[in-house]
């Protein structure tokens, strides 16, 4: 051993900088670290080291975390096969190597394999004399118990929990009131309710919880998730005015924690926090629609938390990663550089008070505290000073509904807002049915839908395909056959039923001929125009022919409709101050790009041909682009080129009359070329800007938090050059959030910038955020592959009108909606105007 003994010195050193690397979200690298680390462990070959059984963990855990699944199922299989082949092994050490197996087993779902493993290292445990009070014992019997438990197999686990709890209470570095042996209780309380022992599971969380709050407060992990068990208990046993109470405690908790977590941890650990604050968001907001008292006392909470119950990476990713260009630009940098570094500095005192605990040499005061308080604090109020809108661009903070209802509305008298959530997927409460919440000036009424996700999600994907697959859009004409793909006005009638048909919906709304829809979850698929509105006539036939779509109520034609990514996003630009609009160019436009880096063969195409698909062109996730935080040029040349956009951005130039210089296509569309007409001033003095290329969404399960881009033309990069962001092939939420827009519409002719191919993207949180704060007025953006010959004369009439009449944007593009349903000159032809894919392919985004 000894003569290996100097290399493992270097393995730890390798891990520890894996460790910073991952805590600075920079996963691609520290994967090569912790893998580094391993390889000089695996050449010892010696499964008897403590460093051995460590460095393996270190790397299975971030395979775990980075969602490489099966990378993690080969290595975890790899090191236990050859940990049971080394005879010399301590039972202490395979108990780690079948832990590591077990732990993938279960992000697998294999749960009864990882039930076997897991009792394996129970049983190798026990027989150590003195190691049944240990901190692995209590972790052994904890891992079992969360399988069992994730089978529902809750009697089972039960004793299991008993036995935790005992070994924590005996463990002489614990005792009876330490964060583990609290963890051990509420995990047996919230087994004991779940296996019917009610009365004794609300005792107990019960005692917990006042425990908790005596020794570490409010707003601490621990009380935290003893609110939230017990929060759960009282639901699941129908008492909804306590669940709703005691929910608020875990709420109010989970956001402070977000605050203060924000300068100063991981992605992997900022993500995981801000989870916590969408489930306890969500279980205020089904508590208080549930409860039968003080509806209206509750009603203002649950406006406030179903706003958080979105708590996506793509919102995270434009918080976190936007902050210092907006306060650079604002000419605030030095006050936020201070803010965040007393922000840290508060982190770090934290954390050393910890470890003052079991660190003599270490020591800390309550007075040195309140003194890194006060500089916080000081630092925040002046940042706020230099920069006002900071904090209100920024912040978790919900609106109030105080804003909406009443006589400071700000909404007009004939507007109304109307938050729609489907449901949580993955909800930890039996009633997972969606949400509907209207306001306006007179007042509001909050409901579950009729449905739940499940049902919502298939009725919406179904709309989708039917507008977005091959032979979508085309009707029934002379000469041409049946369409491949049909879109069902049953379907979308029923679909609004389900959302609208509420009579104190239809009282609210009657006179609201302006709709403002905070979608969420998978409503941000939805294409809401073309839900319909009474049950349509002439059956299934009538779903292709031309008068009978014109003889149907679409909803985008009865409503002016417009959608924000976020109740903020309303608040935030009705407080702007407008900026004067005269003397702009007509239009700047951007497409085609070319995503090898080289110039791709000129175009030869048919106008009248849809355009192809601008989504991405397979399951790959955002990521799949990235390396860390700058664009994988290698995977963005494998886009498939958007012949289509180069027609589309030049007939819009010329429907606008712009200048010749005002486009830019293939290998100019970078940008590196976008960032030169910004400090020009060029997009600052533009009135309509348009993106047509491919939109890259981040998944709201990403491991890590990834930004969603517009995918633009890639440097070309030189032997040795570096690629850096802000000219690296990929447009992101913070860098679009930079650009100096003063444009009355942003157009991101890019299907999944509306989250158009998959069900719980995330473009409106993401991008359209990022244009909105950036300075554009409006935005329209594609819900599913457009029609060249339709889109450039569906936005150019919507702007004619507006400028013309000066109307309100969501009006001007139901205009020209209108206009064009009731255009018969294509009818003939196999795709008529009447279809809801020619009209309603774009989703207007306005919060004004």
């Amino acid at each position: 051993m000894s003569k290996n003994w100097p290399v493992i010195p270097v393995s730890d050193a390798l891990a520890s900088l894996a460790s910073s690397l991952n805590a600075l979200a920079k996963t691609t690298e520290a994967r090569v670290y912790y893998q580094r680390a391993w390889d000089i462990m695996h050449d010892l070959n010696n499964y008897t080291y403590n460093e051995t059984s460590a460095t393996a963990g270190d790397l299975i855990k971030h395979m775990l975390r980075t969602e490489a699944l099966d990378d993690a199922d080969t290595l975890s299989k790899y090191v236990l096969e050859n940990a049971r082949k080394t005879k010399a092994i301590e039972d202490s050490e395979l108990v780690n190597f079948l832990s590591m197996r077990a732990a993938t087993d279960m992000a697998l779902n294999n749960y009864p394999a990882a039930d076997q493993l897991f009792t394996e290292a129970l049983e190798l445990l026990e027989r150590e004399p003195g190691g049944e009070y240990s901190e692995t014992q209590i972790a052994a019997y904890s891992n079992l118990a969360y399988s069992l438990e994730a089978q529902s197999r809750y009697t089972e686990a039960t004793n299991l929990r008993r036995k935790a709890d005992d070994a924590a209470l005996n463990n002489v570095l614990f005792g009876p009131i330490s964060p583990t042996r609290l963890e051990t209780r509420r995990a047996l309380a919230s087994n004991l309710s779940k296996s019917g022992d009610k009365a004794k599971a609300e005792q107990l969380l019960t005692e917990l919880l006042s425990l908790s709050q005596s020794i570490y407060g409010d707003e601490n992990e621990i009380t935290i998730a003893i609110a939230s068990s017990l929060a759960h208990h009282y639901f699941e046993s129908s008492q909804f005015d306590k669940a709703y109470e005691t929910g608020l405690l875990a709420y109010h908790g989970t956001i402070a924690l977000l605050d203060k977590a924000a300068p100063s941890v991981s992605d992997d650990d900022y993500l995981k926090i801000a989870n916590d604050v969408s489930a306890a968001a969500w279980l205020v907001v089904k508590a208080g629609l549930n409860s039968a008292s003080n509806k209206t006392g509750k009603a203002k909470m649950v406006f406030e938390a179903l706003q958080m119950t979105e708590m996506s990476s793509a919102g995270l990713a434009f918080a976190r990663n936007s902050l210092r260009g907006l306060a650079q630009n604002a000419g605030a940098l030095n006050e936020y550089t201070e803010w965040q570094s007393s922000k840290r500095d508060l982190a770090l005192f934290d954390k050393l008070a910890v470890a003052s605990e079991t660190d003599e040499k270490t020591s800390t005061t309550p007075s040195q505290r309140q003194a890194l308080e006060r500089k916080t604090d000081q630092a925040r109020k002046s940042l706020a000073d230099k920069f006002p809108a900071f904090f209100d661009l920024v912040r978790t903070a919900p609106v109030p509904l105080n804003r909406f209802v009443g006589k400071a509305s700000l909404l007009k008298s004939d507007e109304a807002l109307i938050i729609v959530n489907p449901g949580k997927l993955e909800s930890s409460i039996a009633d997972n049915t969606g949400v509907v919440f209207v306001a306006s000036q007179d007042g509001w009424f909050a409901s579950n839908l009729m449905s739940g996700h499940d049902s919502l999600t298939g009725s919406i994907t179904k709309i989708h395909r039917a507008l977005s697959g091959p032979g979508s859009g085309e009707t029934l004409a002379d000469g041409f056959d049946k369409p491949l793909n049909v879109f069902d006005r049953d379907t979308a009638f029923n679909l609004y039923q389900s959302l609208f048909d509420y009579p104190e919906i239809t009282s609210i709304l009657a006179d609201k001929n302006r709709w403002t829809l905070a979608p969420q979850g998978v409503f941000l698929s939805l294409p809401f125009s073309a839900l319909v509105t009474e049950k349509p006539e002439g059956a299934a036939a009538g779903d292709i022919e031309p008068n009978a779509l014109r003889n149907t109520k679409w909803l985008g034609l009865e409503k002016a409709l417009a959608l924000v990514p976020s109740i903020k996003a309303i608040d935030v630009q009705r407080n702007k101050t407008s900026i004067n609009p005269q003397g702009r160019d007509p239009f700047f436009g951007l497409g085609d790009p070319a995503f090898r880096g080289i110039a791709d063969p000129p175009i030869i195409t048919d106008n009248q041909a849809q355009s192809a698909n601008r989504g991405t062109d397979g399951p790959n996730p955002t990521s799949f682009y990235f390396t860390d935080k700058t664009a994988n040029l290698a995977n963005l040349a494998k886009l498939s080129r958007l012949e289509g956009t180069d027609g589309e951005i030049r007939a819009l130039a010329k429907l606008l009359n712009a200048d010749p210089d005002a486009t830019v296509f293939q290998l100019n569309a970078t940008e590196a070329e976008l960032n030169k007409r910004n400090a020009s001033g060029q997009l600052a003095n533009t009135r309509v800007i348009a993106f047509a290329t491919h939109g890259l969404l981040s998944g709201k399960n990403s491991a890590t938090i990834i930004e969603p881009s517009l995918a633009l033309t890639p440097p070309t990069k030189m032997p040795g050059q570096l690629v850096i962001p802000s000219n690296d092939g990929l447009l992101t939420v913070s860098e679009a959030a930079l650009l100096n827009l003063n444009a009355d519409m942003v157009i991101l002719s890019a299907c999944d910038t509306a989250a158009g191919g998959t069900p719980d993207a995330e473009g409106l949180s993401g991008l359209a955020k990022a244009f909105l704060y950036a300075g554009a007025r409006s935005l329209l953006v594609s819900h599913f592959p457009v029609f060249d010959f339709a889109a450039p004369k569906l936005t150019f009439e919507a702007l004619r009108l507006e400028q013309a009449n000066n109307l309100p944007t969501a009006v001007a593009m139901q205009m020209s909606m209108q206009k064009m349903f009731e255009d018969h000159s294509n009818d003939l032809d196999g795709y008529s105007f009447s279809h809801p894919k020619a009209w309603g392919s774009f989703a207007l985004i306005d919060g004004r």
